[in-house]
């Protein structure tokens, strides 16, 4: 999230610039403050923006005081991700009390204050941005201000981003992106956050084509209007390269995420969290290409670097630790799956409870590792524990198959092919609409296809084993690895899946009698 709140921070209402003289005035300290946050110099932005603040109280302009009081509350938010409620408060109570509630600039404010309440209460900081959205975009009269609206909308789908309301915020992330990018807007960068965030989502519902469009958008506008070595780009860099690595393109990932860990290596000031995060999408890569001790040596990095950050990489530290469990899980080390599974858990658990969408998410990983590791009954009472929650909040999630897919493995474990059937079924209906190539649909047909032939269907055993053997050729000749469905240079994990598709195929039509 704190990609777009940084972009929000830089398109929120502060005084335009005036021509320099040489004693400042606090409009040259605040132009100077935004043009040092949009070089990525955070720790310099915040010395401006106290200057700034110094002497506006000097001139005792309530105005000028407000401004500045407001570059205090964006600096915070960027140099934190989340912002710090003490100067966020202390602008919104200044805007209060010389605006009133009913002025555009207060619910801009109020907008700034919910930042800081979007990792302890969320549902606070959603109902605050929504009424300042709705306010904002009600009030706004000139095109700064539309602006300023928009990333207030945008502040709202990050919320339900984060807490995990996927499907709700895919119309608030439109809305954002419509305002910003409107005929009469103001040329900005947080068009580019905002289609970012929306890509970043769309991976997470397993729309890949839609995300990876996206992103590539986000990354004309960032390299356009901020120039090819900015933080910012990292951001983007890792959702793209994310979207391309889901869709099988490893190579073109890969590219993505080591350009975005060059950004970040380089940047100045360090920027913890970018780093790290470059170190995990990277690692994130070597595993789905079968590279895993080069993944799980570059996940302990990025594990190293979230450590550095004290609380505010508590959420990067879990997802991380949550990888990394992923890592060892196949790698066969079990125990050490279960410990990172277990300390990515009590993280998250600090701020929130088990229904929570990251803790879910968690709980499907440890799952899967105590299912392998032979605790079968703890594993199969916590993938319930997750469904019950999913399908509730988050039915048509990629999630919510994911973790049905899981349930019927254990399902087939035991030997009860009618229930798996149905897991399979549901989770082929989730994911089939979103993205019937990916490698989740792959593997839902291939062990839909073991259990109808289990059950006796041997045809329906065959359509789904050739559905998935042709989903596997598709990914394959779109990576440029194969010029047939046995030829090429594919790695070796794709040739053992492809051949294992197309075997399986062949021999359940020969079993047919066809």
């Amino acid at each position: 999230m704190a990609a777009g709140l940084v972009a929000f921070a830089v398109l929120a209402g502060v005084a335009a610039a005036q021509a320099p003289t040489k004693a400042p005035t606090v409009a040259d300290l605040i132009a100077r403050y935004e043009a040092e946050t949009n070089a990525g110099k955070l720790d310099v932005a915040l010395a401006t923006a106290q200057e700034a603040l110094a002497l506006a109280r000097k001139g005792k302009n309530p105005l000028e005081i407000g401004n500045a009081l407001d570059a205090m509350c964006q600096a915070s938010v960027s140099l934190t991700g989340s912002g710090s409620a003490e100067p966020c408060q202390a602008a919104y109570d200044h805007r209060l009390a010389t605006l009133g509630k009913d002025h555009f600039k207060t619910y801009a404010a109020q907008a700034a204050l919910a930042n800081a309440y979007f990792d302890s209460q969320p549902d606070r900081a959603i109902a605050m941005t929504r009424e300042s959205a709705e306010n904002m975009e009600r009030l706004a009269s000139t095109p700064d201000e539309k602006a300023d609206a928009g990333a207030a909308w945008y502040m709202v789908a990050l919320a339900l981003k984060f807490k995990g309301d996927y499907l709700g915020s895919l119309p608030i992330f439109e809305k954002a992106a419509a305002i910003m990018g409107a005929p009469d807007a103001t040329p900005n960068v947080a068009l580019a956050g905002i289609l970012t965030d929306h890509a970043d989502t769309l991976i997470t519902l397993g729309d890949y084509e839609g995300a990876r469009s996206r992103a590539e958008k986000a990354l004309e506008i960032r390299e356009r209007m901020q120039g090819a070595g900015h933080s910012d780009l990292a951001d983007t860099l890792g959702v793209l390269g994310d979207a391309l690595r889901r869709m099988g393109r490893y190579d073109e990932a890969e590219a993505h995420f080591r350009r975005a860990l060059r950004i970040a290596e380089n940047a100045t000031p360090p920027l913890p969290h970018i780093l790290g995060r470059a170190y995990q999408n990277l690692g994130l890569t070597y595993v789905f290409s079968g590279r895993w001790e080069e993944a799980r040596d570059i996940q302990l990095k990025a594990v190293a670097v979230f450590e550095t950050m004290g609380p505010n990489g508590d959420l990067s530290l879990s997802s991380i630790y949550n990888d990394l469990a992923n890592t060892y899980n196949y790698l066969g080390e079990y125990r050490k799956s279960i410990e990172a599974s277990e300390a990515a858990l009590a993280i998250i658990l600090k701020q929130h409870d088990r229904k929570f969408d990251r803790s879910l998410s968690i709980m499907t990983v440890l799952a899967n590792v105590r299912f392998k590791a032979g605790d079968t009954a703890e594993a199969r009472a916590l993938i319930d524990e997750v469904l019950e929650t999913r399908l509730a909040a988050a039915p048509t999630s990629s999630r919510t198959a994911d973790s049905l897919m899981l349930r019927a493995v254990m399902k087939i474990d035991g030997e009860d092919f009618a229930g798996a059937r149905t897991d399979l079924e549901q989770a082929a209906k989730i994911i089939e609409p979103l993205s019937p190539n990916s490698s989740l649909a792959i593997r839902v047909n291939n062990l839909l296809a073991g259990v109808m032939l289990k059950l006796g269907d041997t045809e329906s055993s065959y359509e789904l084993a050739v559905k998935a053997a042709r989903s596997q050729a598709y990914v394959l000749t779109n990576m440029e690895r194969v010029q047939s469905a046995m030829g090429g240079t594919q790695t070796p994990a794709d040739r053992r899946v492809i051949f294992d598709t197309v075997l399986d195929a062949a021999w359940r039509k020969t079993h047919a009698g066809s």
